[in-house]
Formats: structure tokens, sequence, C-alpha cells
């Protein structure tokens, strides 16, 4: 999602710093999880500022995530009710 997120053509130009350091944090999120296994005590260590930029700058993360989803489209409004199906014999299954 933070790949998506482009804040130069935001509302929110000034939220590039904060995008960056989500993107650190991610990444060394993902060395945590998917790199060497490391003693307890380390892995805690290295984990919580990454947690914390992630407390820090979620709003951020949030207002650029909503601003650079897709658009959803919106229903097609319905002009005349629904025709009935033909009236056609059942089918047997043996």
């Amino acid at each position: 999602m933070l790949d998506r997120c482009h804040p130069a053509s935001s509302p929110w130009p000034q939220d590039t710093p904060a995008l960056a350091r989500l993107a650190d944090a991610e990444t060394l999120l993902e060395e945590l999880v998917y790199g060497d296994p490391l003693p307890t005590q380390e892995r805690n260590a290295r984990t919580w500022p990454a947690i914390e930029t992630w407390l820090t700058d979620s709003e951020t993360f949030v207002r650029q995530a909503r601003v650079s989803a897709p658009h959803q489209r919106t229903a097609l409004a319905v002009s005349a009710p629904p025709r009935p199906l033909p009236a056609t014999h059942p089918v047997h299954r043996r």
C-alpha cells in the first residue's frame, strides 16, 4: 500500500518524510520476519523503533492511503424493473 502513496501529487506533499520513515520501518520489519533468526532480546530491540514509527505516522499513512486508493465506481441507476425470466420446464436429474 505504501507503494501506491504519492504525497507529491496529493493535497499533503509535506507527508513525504513520514512515508519515507514508514517505508524504512516496513523494510526493517520484513528483514526481521524473513531474515536470519535473532535472539529474542535483539529482535525486540530492533522491532520497537519500527513500531514507534508506525504509531507516530499512522494518521499520515491513512490519509495518504485514502487519497491514493482506487476510486470506487458508483452503482448504475435502475431505469426499469427487471423482466421476469421465461418459464421453462424443470430439468430432471438422474
